[in-house]
């Protein structure tokens, strides 16, 4: 190899000095060099294959980085041009340092060689993290259960808050409706047709059960509500009030929360399943009711009389009684909760009074009066 480079040098020197000379024309110059070039390489190859020869017979060919070194040096080369020269040189020499360098191939993985597994990326679970997440287990537990502990504490008060509510509801129901009867609903046959003309056509009405007072108004009550007594009678706080007004009677039956029965809910809830004139039968009776032949020209105290069979007391006798609805004429188709006549001039008045003789007590008498007020007029309520 030194032998060779020393050649080398001396033919380029020869070169050199014919280019200085003039001798050889620069185009030339630039083949020769290229020639020498290979030439060169060449030799190289083929000394790096002896050498590997040499360091092991059972190799079977060239490494593939010497075989790759031994095509790029067989290739045919290009021609460089006058300016690429330099350029040429310093690429033969890369190729000639890289035939030189030994191939390094890729390091196996460590598990390759040490045989133990790569270690994961995740936390080890130690026993502390085990701890701690049992003891976030237990203490989840136990929050649930206090949870479901307050919950059904909640619940029982609450059971037991709306049965002191429903108690409480009926003794205000009791106390409310004490002096009260309860009227079920049913269908009936409203009017007559053998009464006076406005009491006919007899027709069917159904309606919804509710409650009725027992008694008229007392003066004692409309007052404690009313803050006055309107009554022309006025030394019996417990005999109705009277010379009272339909609006007056309103106001009150409005502040008891209630309302004016309408007429239908009046003959309905007087008559009391019966048919005859009267509710206690057919034949006047003054065990059931103040009117002209003996009440001495005056109202009496409330509840003197017999009740009828519902249980309330002067539906006939002592005041007449306002009811809600206009004063209109029947009409004889069957119908539900009416509440009479949209509009008209004068309220209806039932029932008859100390003042009335026994044929204006029956149950299906009608009375409509112009005046406002009159001694012998009166009230109760209803309410559901």
């Amino acid at each position: 190899m030194n032998r060779c480079a020393k050649s080398g040098a001396r033919f380029r020197g020869t070169l050199q000095a014919g280019s200085s000379r003039g001798a050889v024309s620069r185009k030339t110059v630039t083949v020769l060099a290229a020639f020498a070039i290979a030439v060169l390489a060449i030799l190289a190859v083929w000394r790096a294959l002896s050498q590997s020869n040499k360091r092991t017979d059972m190799k079977p060919g060239p490494a593939p980085a010497e075989t790759t070194a031994v095509a790029q040096a067989v290739a045919p080369q290009p021609v460089p041009s006058d300016t690429a020269a330099p350029k040429a040189q310093k690429a033969a020499v890369v190729r000639e340092k890289a035939a030189k360098r030994p191939v390094m191939a890729t390091p196996p993985p460590a598990e390759a060689i040490t045989g133990a597994p790569i270690a994961a990326e995740v936390a080890p679970d130690t026993a502390a993290e085990r701890l701690a997440a049992e003891e976030k287990r237990k203490a989840d537990e136990e929050n649930a259960r206090r949870e479901q502990e307050r919950l059904e504490e909640e619940k029982r008060i609450r059971a037991e808050q709306e049965h002191q509510e429903q108690l409480r509801l009926q003794e205000e129901r009791k106390k409310k409706y004490a002096d009260m009867v309860w009227i079920p609903d049913g269908t009936f046959m409203m009017g007559s047709k053998d009464g006076n003309p406005n009491e006919a056509p007899a027709h069917q009405v159904t309606l919804t059960g509710f409650y009725m007072d027992k008694y008229e108004v007392t003066q004692e009550h409309f007052e404690r509500v009313m803050g006055f007594n309107p009554s022309h009678f006025r030394e019996c706080p417990q005999c109705p009030v009277e010379n009272v007004s339909w609006q007056e009677a309103m106001e009150y039956c409005r502040k008891m929360g209630a309302w004016l029965p309408t007429e239908a809910q009046w003959e309905y809830a007087a008559r009391a399943g019966k048919n005859a004139r009267y509710y206690w039968g057919r034949d006047m009776d003054g065990d059931f009711a103040w009117y002209s032949g003996n009440s001495g020209n005056k109202t009496h105290p409330v509840g003197q009389k017999r009740p009828n069979a519902r249980g309330l007391y002067d539906m006939s006798g002592n005041v007449w009684e306002w009811c809600s609805d206009w004063y209109g004429e029947y009409d004889s188709s069957a119908t539900t909760d009416p509440a009479g006549p949209a509009e008209g001039a004068y309220r209806v008045l039932r029932g008859g009074s100390w003042i009335s003789p026994e044929g204006y007590l029956r149950s299906t008498v009608r009375y409509t009066d112009p005046a406002p007020r009159r001694n012998a007029y009166g009230f109760r309520c209803c309410r559901r």
